[in-house]
C-alpha cells in the first residue's frame, strides 16, 4: 500500500493527475480494512489526496466518494477532528451540483460535531454555504444571522491582515449589503474580494451596485470587466475538457485489462476505431457549438451594456433639457431613448433565447436524462425507473428549464402524467418506451398527450404535442 501511495504521491506532484489517481486506487485495492493492524492514518491520507484532485478537476460525485471514504477512515484511526472535517467539506461538491438541501444538511451536522467536540472556531466557519443559500432564497434575516455566526466565532476576523479564505465571505457580504441598500458598504466587500483575487464576483456585485446608482459609465466599465472575468471562467472549467481528463483515470487498469483480454480485444478493435471516430466527432462539434454560443452571449452582453449606458447618458441630458425648456430637443432625445429601448428589448429577447439554448443542452446532458435514455433501450441488467428517479428528472427539468416547469405546473396544471409524458418527449424517448416507462397502456398515453396538448397549446389531439413542445423550446 505505501509504495502505490509514494509513486502516486510523485505523480501528483509531477501534475500527472490520472496516474497518481491510478496509483493511490491499486493501494486502496490491496489493503484488507477488517485486518488487523490495518494502517487506516495512511488510507486517511490517500483518501484525502484522491479527493483533493477530484475537486481541482471538477468532478463532484468522485470527490463526495473519497470524503466520505476519508471520514470513515479518521473514525477508525479515533481522529476526530479529521473526521469533523471531511464531513464539512462535503458541502462543497453538494453546492457545485446545486444539491441545496445536502449543503444545509452536512453543514448543519459539521457545526454539531465540532461544537460537541470543542472545535469552536472551526463550527463558526460551518455555515459559509448556508450563507450563500440564503442569500440565494431571498432570505435576508437568515443570512444575517449566519454572517454574525461567521464573524464573531470562525477566528478569521481576529488578525488584522486580509486572508484569501475571506474572499468568498467579502462576496457574499456585498450581496446582502446590496439587497439591503446598503451601497457604499457593498462596493467596500466587491473591492475587498477583488484585491483577493475573486474577479469575476467581484465585478459582477459592482455591476449591480453601480445599476442601483444610475451611474451610467460606471456600469459600461464594469459590465466588461464582469464579461472578461466570467470569459476567463469559463474556459478555465470548460466541461469537454473535465470529461476528457476524468476518461483517463482508468488508463492503466483498462491497459492491464487489455492485456488479458487480447483475443477478444481483436474482435471488437473494428468497432472501438468506430466509436472513437464517432466520439472525436461529437467533442470536435461540442466544442465548436459552445465556442460559438459564448462569442454570442459576449457579443449580446457587450450590447446590453453598451445600449444600458447610451439610455443612461439619454437619459441624463433629457433631464437637463427638459429644465431649460428645450421643448424641440427634448423631443428629439424623448424619440432617441424609445428607439434604444426598443433595441434593448431586443437585444434582451436574443440574449434570452441564447441562453435558454444553452440550459436545453444542459438538461439533454445531465445524469438523470442519460439514466432514462438507457432505461428506455430496455436492456437485460436495466429496471423500471424508481420514484426518486422521476422526482430526480422532474427536479433536473425545474432547474435547467424554470420558465418552462411553472408554464406546465402552475399555469397549465399538468397532471403528474401529462408532465412526465412532455418531458420524456422533450429528451427524445419514443412513444412506446414513454408507455412503458409509465407502466400506462398505449391509448392511457395518448389520452394524457391529448390533454397536455390541449391545455398547453389548446390544440386538439396528442398528434401535435411533440412538434409544439420543440417549437415552444426553440422560440
Amino acid at each position: 500500500m505505501m509504495a502505490h501511495y509514494l509513486q502516486g504521491r510523485v505523480y501528483h506532484d509531477m501534475g500527472e493527475a490520472p496516474r497518481a489517481i491510478d496509483c493511490y486506487q491499486e493501494a486502496v485495492n490491496c489493503t484488507d480494512t477488517t485486518a488487523n493492524g490495518c494502517d487506516y492514518y495512511c488510507l486517511a491520507a490517500i483518501y484525502g489526496q484522491m479527493s483533493n484532485i477530484f475537486q481541482a478537476q471538477f468532478l463532484p460525485d468522485d470527490e463526495i466518494a473519497a470524503l466520505k471514504a476519508l471520514a470513515k477512515m479518521a473514525r477508525h484511526d479515533h481522529d476526530t477532528l479529521t473526521e469533523i472535517i471531511s464531513i464539512h467539506r462535503l458541502s462543497s461538491p453538494y453546492f457545485m451540483k446545486k444539491d441545496t438541501d445536502s449543503v444545509l444538511a452536512v453543514e448543519k451536522k459539521a457545526r454539531e460535531l465540532y461544537l460537541k467536540n470543542g472545535y469552536k472556531e472551526y463550527a463558526g466557519q460551518a455555515v459559509l454555504g448556508s450563507i450563500r443559500i440564503a442569500l440565494n432564497r431571498q432570505n435576508l434575516f437568515e443570512a444575517k444571522r449566519l454572517m454574525k455566526i461567521y464573524e464573531n466565532e470562525s477566528g478569521l476576523f481576529d488578525n488584522k491582515e486580509e486572508s484569501f479564505r475571506l474572499a468568498p465571505y467579502y462576496i457574499d457580504k456585498g450581496i446582502y449589503m446590496t439587497e439591503v441598500d446598503s451601497l457604499d458598504s457593498a462596493a467596500l466587500y466587491f473591492y475587498k474580494a477583488i484585491g483577493l483575487g475573486y474577479h469575476e464576483g467581484g465585478y459582477r456585485g459592482l455591476l449591480a451596485v453601480y445599476e442601483k446608482r444610475n451611474l451610467s459609465d460606471s456600469v459600461a466599465k464594469y459590465a466588461r470587466l464582469f464579461a472578461a472575468a466570467n470569459d476567463s471562467s469559463f474556459l478555465q472549467v470548460n466541461q469537454e475538457v473535465v470529461h476528457r481528463i476524468s476518461s483517463f483515470y482508468n488508463y492503466t487498469r483498462q491497459q492491464k485489462l487489455a492485456e488479458d483480454n487480447k483475443k477478444k480485444a481483436e474482435n471488437n478493435r473494428q468497432r472501438f476505431i468506430e466509436s472513437s471516430i464517432l466520439l472525436i466527432v461529437i467533442i470536435i462539434a461540442s466544442f465548436f457549438a459552445i465556442r460559438q454560443l459564448r462569442r454570442k452571449r459576449r457579443s449580446q452582453e457587450k450590447k446590453l451594456a453598451e445600449t444600458i449606458a447610451e439610455r443612461a447618458k439619454i437619459q441624463a441630458e433629457l433631464k437637463q433639457l427638459k429644465d431649460a425648456h428645450f421643448e424641440k430637443v427634448i423631443s428629439q432625445k424623448e424619440e432617441e431613448i424609445n428607439d434604444l429601448n426598443r433595441a434593448l428589448t431586443e437585444h434582451k429577447a436574443i440574449y434570452n433565447r441564447l441562453m435558454a439554448k444553452n440550459k436545453v443542452k444542459t438538461f439533454e446532458n445531465s445524469n438523470v436524462v442519460e439514466l432514462f435514455k438507457r432505461k428506455s433501450e430496455f436492456k437485460h441488467d436495466e429496471t423500471m425507473p424508481t420514484n426518486k428517479d422521476w422526482i430526480s428528472l422532474v427536479e433536473e427539468f425545474q432547474t435547467d428549464m424554470p420558465t418552462l416547469y411553472t408554464l406546465m405546473t402552475e399555469v397549465c396544471k399538468l397532471s403528474t402524467t401529462e408532465l412526465r409524458s412532455c418531458i420524456l418527449i422533450l429528451i427524445g424517448i419514443s412513444e412506446g418506451s414513454i408507455a412503458s416507462l409509465l407502466e400506462i397502456m398505449p391509448q392511457t398515453l395518448n389520452t394524457a398527450k391529448a390533454r397536455a396538448n390541449k391545455k398547453l397549446f389548446k390544440a386538439k389531439g396528442s398528434a401535435t404535442l411533440r412538434d409544439n413542445l420543440m417549437q415552444l423550446i426553440v422560440s
